[in-house]
């Protein structure tokens, strides 16, 4: 549930320290005090779109944080999961920063999160119902689920979607078999080709670096032999002047020679000598490296074509040799496939048939739940209706035939017949403000204990009705807050009255600013209030009497 909200710098609001409690929590003030505020920085916090404009004047930021107690373990253990650690004691803290440069920022127990993260989170937490806010209870999106909900047919659901996952499956390898014949001739013959062009090349890994390489020797060779010829003279020498290794192994025996004459010369003949035997390996490695090539222009010109065949292949397919001796493969099994498909698309035909028969049962014995689910769900909420001063109002639960989807072959959608004599229409075309916020309240209670929430939000619930309505809406408000939190913006003393927890809202101006406050009502404070709500500007003691008796027959406290 919702414990702590604190509100800074949004519209009036400068700041505000609000503490709810479990049960039915009441805001009440004068038009325009800033009730909408309250729950628009709650809105705020739960992650929905909002605007910098929502910033006090004058101001660089705005904040809203919100405290959740008693959270379901299951919102626990997401919120682990996604990363996110309650507080020691479990609770729950999100907050939201909105700047005047138009960023915002939202956090989850101190870590910073997504807007989007924070707004699936706060579904979970919290359901805000408004005059004229559908909501999931209106949308005919939502139906289905709530209705299995109230039929608990989850077993039947997992029966059902297995037997819809099996025909689905047969269904799309059957299409894949029984496409016309022209198309799998077509097919079979471009795979034939294929196949062919692919087993002729002869196709091996790193080929074609192999050849790339060759290429650049043989398209070089004269250079290549000319420069490995100088180089050979260089070391080697000639008949006219001795070479590199020569001249080496002579300046060796002259420094000999020269260091019995100086001992600083020592060492260096033998570093000459081994300079003259490494040259020597050089000069030997580049002879055998020319005796190796084997140039044949006939050979050449067979690389240049199998290289030529290559660099065609790989363009043409999108893909290197790997993935080439992959594609030949993959081919030869899908050829494969459609030389044998006959038999087994008779295979397929069959197992269909059985599919499908498994499928209409499965489908009928959960429709069988949905209509009756329907009809228990039409009559509860008829009862809610009519306790809510709306005797002529019909619920019904339309659970009409559809084409088969992953959830059944239903469609489904809840109706509303406003009027005697009227046929139920979708909800969604019910424009009395005052009829669709008893239509919220009465669905909301038929679900109790069903996708419930910690805490439910009435947005002036009570708009468009009064007297009766009034005081059977304020009933039905306490009854509900048994099983999950409530909190109502209402402007009626017969629903402000059955609350268990008062906040007033109140306006003020100081040396020219406005400032709106929210304070915790005590008995006394509660009594003033309702008061002021049933007499306006005049405030008699019989009023205040009436406030009063009003008070301790609806949520049982007394004046101290």
């Amino acid at each position: 549930m919702l414990k702590f909200l604190t509100i800074n710098n949004i519209a009036v609001i400068e700041h505000a320290e609000i503490e709810f409690f479990s049960g039915f929590n009441v805001l009440t003030g004068e038009t325009g005090a800033g009730k909408s505020i309250v729950i628009d920085s709650i809105n705020a916090v739960l992650g929905e779109r909002t605007s910098r404009s929502i910033i006090r004047t004058g101001c660089e930021r705005a904040s809203v944080s919100a405290v959740f107690e008693n959270v379901d373990d299951g919102i626990i253990s997401s919120l682990k999961e996604m990363g996110y650690e309650p507080e020691a004691d479990g609770s729950i803290i999100i907050q939201r920063v909105i700047s005047a440069d138009g960023k915002s920022s939202c956090r989850i127990c101190g870590t910073p999160a997504a807007a989007a993260t924070v707004k699936e989170m706060a579904g979970r937490l919290i359901s805000i119902h408004g005059q004229h806010d559908s909501q999931l209870l209106l949308n005919p999106q939502n139906h289905i689920k709530y209705l299995d909900a109230v039929a608990e047919n989850d077993s039947i659901k997992r029966e059902y979607y297995k037997c819809y996952r099996r025909a689905v499956d047969i269904k799309k390898e059957l299409a894949l078999l029984t496409q016309s014949e022209s198309d799998k001739t077509a097919r079979l013959d471009y795979l034939n080709f294929l196949i062919n062009e692919l087993e002729s090349a002869d196709i091996k890994p790193g080929e074609m670096e192999l050849l790339k390489e060759k290429q650049v020797l043989w398209r070089n060779y004269e250079k290549l032999m000319e420069l490995m010829s100088a180089g050979t003279s260089m070391l080697d020498g000639d008949d006219m002047s001795p070479g590199a290794v020569s001249l080496a192994e002579s300046a060796a025996e002259t420094l000999d020679e020269a260091e019995k004459y100086d001992a600083s010369l020592k060492g260096l003949s033998e570093r000459l000598r081994s300079a003259a035997y490494e040259l020597g390996e050089v000069l030997s490695s580049v002879k055998r490296a020319a005796s190796d090539i084997d140039f044949d222009s006939g050979d050449q010109q067979a690389m240049e074509e199998r290289l030529d065949l290559l660099y065609r292949l790989t363009h043409k397919y999108s893909a290197d040799e790997d993935r080439l001796i992959e594609i030949l493969e993959e081919s030869k099994k899908e050829a494969a496939g459609i030389v044998g498909a006959e038999e087994r698309i008779a295979e397929l035909e069959s197992e269909l048939e059985e599919a499908s028969a498994k499928l209409e049962a499965a489908a009928r014995k959960l429709t069988d739940t949905r209509k009756s689910a329907g009809d228990k769900l039409s009559e509860k909420i008829s009862d809610e209706l009519q306790f809510l001063n709306m005797p002529n109002v019909r619920f019904c639960t339309s659970v009409e035939p559809a084409r088969y989807t992953s959830s059944g072959a239903d469609a489904v959608e809840f109706l509303i017949s406003a009027n005697q004599g009227e046929e139920p229409r979708p909800l969604s075309k019910i424009a009395s403000g005052g009829e669709l916020s008893r239509i919220m309240l009465a669905m909301k209670s038929a679900f109790s204990g069903k996708y419930d929430v910690g805490t439910v939000i009435y947005d002036e619930i009570d708009a468009g009705i009064s007297g009766l309505a009034a005081e059977k809406v304020g009933i039905k408000l306490k009854q509900t807050s048994g099983s999950s939190q409530v909190i109502c913006v209402t402007h009626l003393a017969q629903i402000a009255s059955a609350a268990d927890n008062h906040l007033l809202i109140e306006k003020n101006v100081e040396a020219g600013r406005t400032f709106t406050v929210v304070k915790p009502l005590d008995f006394n404070g509660r009594v003033r209030e309702i008061a002021r709500i049933m007499g306006g500007a005049s405030i008699t003691e019989a009023v205040l009497k009436s406030a009063e008796e009003m008070i301790t027959a609806k949520s049982g406290l007394t004046k101290d």
